[in-house]
């Protein structure tokens, strides 16, 4: 007997972008292995788009209150309320499945921990958390989960396993499975992030006499470095070496207009006449993100250590297509490029140390190119959609025996 899988994952809202693609691979590698596969989430939206998924409206209201900067309580109201955990009793009322939760911190609450309880004491069912670190930008001005939340978290999954409950708990990086580890006595495996093999491409075919093309893309934010690489570039034109280099860089902020974020894109505005810079202020859909990433020589992610033990898919898709990456120590980013062998990392995102990297990876381009080449068939061997679907598969395994 084949356990049926169900993805619930209530923030499924945004037709472009990384979480529908990664519900989208997951799907495409169900269709492969002919595994029974659904999504319960909230459709709001293009509903054309959802066509191309297994999908299910299981929320009565839609819980994207973070999405749009209302607040953590409307979204908890909206896991919780008895309409919505009643649908979601009709849509697994056979039991015999394997629930795949993600984004747990973000739905827990009372309500939705007695659902929860109540589910597994079903036959032949299973739950599969994904803990993601907590990715609500201290910029942005949105509630953080509480310190306790992830202890009490554990606590009652401790409870349910205690009571019988098959509940397998992960995380996509080895930098959260050993912090998240102290925490609990469950395991925790680390499964993998989805690859886009789309994002492949032949090596680097750059010539040495051309500016090294830059990228740095994804919503402007500071944990994730914009004012540190904008001081890097001015740093650069004062050194008289930004004509080696042309920049293209996102100041898209999706409305978190944060002071010191609007003080970088001003600096990088002042620096665009220099012809070395180029901003992309608006969203970009699926295939300009990719024609323009894939043109890159480089990616620079001067991240926020202390933020970024989690996984980034901009991260995913730079190793996916082998280009070479400048990312800050203590990340999972310089883990895995250690892991690797190839890339570059700093000690701190300071403006200096970003600059000095990119200095240096200029200097020494072919050798860094090679090795990121080289590390993309390896990364692409574990970190893809049919990997993450068997290792889900074992843990419908370990629930029937």
């Amino acid at each position: 007997m084949q356990l049926p899988i169900s993805f619930l994952d209530p923030y499924l809202k945004n037709l472009e972008g990384h979480r529908f693609m990664y519900a989208l691979r997951l799907h495409e590698a169900a269709l492969r292995q002919k595994i029974s596969f659904r999504i319960l989430g909230s459709s709001d939206g293009a509903l054309a788009v959802f066509n191309q998924l297994p999908f299910e409206k299981c929320f009565v209201t839609p819980p994207d209150a973070i999405v749009k900067g209302i607040g953590l309580g409307r979204c908890l109201n909206a896991i919780s309320s008895y309409r919505t955990l009643k649908h979601l009793n009709r849509l697994l009322d056979s039991g015999h499945s394997m629930l795949f939760l993600e984004d747990v911190m973000r739905i827990y609450s009372p309500p939705f921990k007695r659902w929860l309880g109540s589910y597994l004491k079903r036959p032949r069912t299973g739950l599969v958390v994904m803990l993601r670190y907590p990715c609500l930008r201290p910029d942005n001005g949105l509630p953080l989960p509480s310190p306790p939340a992830y202890p009490l978290l554990f606590s009652d999954f401790e409870a349910m396993v205690a009571a019988g409950a098959k509940v397998f708990l992960a995380t996509d990086t080895a930098c959260l499975q050993r912090q998240y580890s102290k925490l609990t006595s469950i395991p925790i495996e680390v499964l993998p992030t989805l690859s886009d093999v789309s994002f492949k491409r032949p090596p680097c075919s750059r010539l040495p006499q051309n500016p090294l093309k830059v990228m740095h893309l994804g919503v402007a934010s500071a944990v994730k470095g914009l004012p540190q690489l904008a001081k890097a570039i001015r740093i650069l034109h004062e050194k008289g070496r930004l004509m080696d280099f042309h920049f293209t860089l996102h100041t898209f902020t999706a409305g978190y207009d944060v002071p010191v974020v609007k003080q970088a894109i001003a600096e990088l505005k002042s620096l665009e006449t220099s012809g070395c810079v180029t901003l992309i202020d608006s969203s970009l859909d699926e295939n300009e993100y990719r024609r323009i990433f894939l043109s890159a020589d480089a990616v620079v992610l001067p991240y926020d250590k202390a933020r970024y033990q989690a996984s980034s898919a901009i991260f995913t898709e730079a190793m996916t297509a082998g280009i070479p990456v400048i990312t800050t120590e203590g990340t999972w980013m310089a883990e895995e490029l250690d892991n690797h062998a190839c890339g570059l990392t700093i000690p701190t995102n300071s403006p200096e140390e970003i600059s000095g990297a990119l200095l240096r990876l200029s200097s020494g381009f072919e050798h860094h190119a090679r090795a990121s080449s080289s590390a993309a068939g390896k990364w692409i061997d574990f970190h893809n959609a049919d990997t993450m679907m068997n290792r889900l598969m074992e843990f419908a395994s370990r629930t029937l025996n």
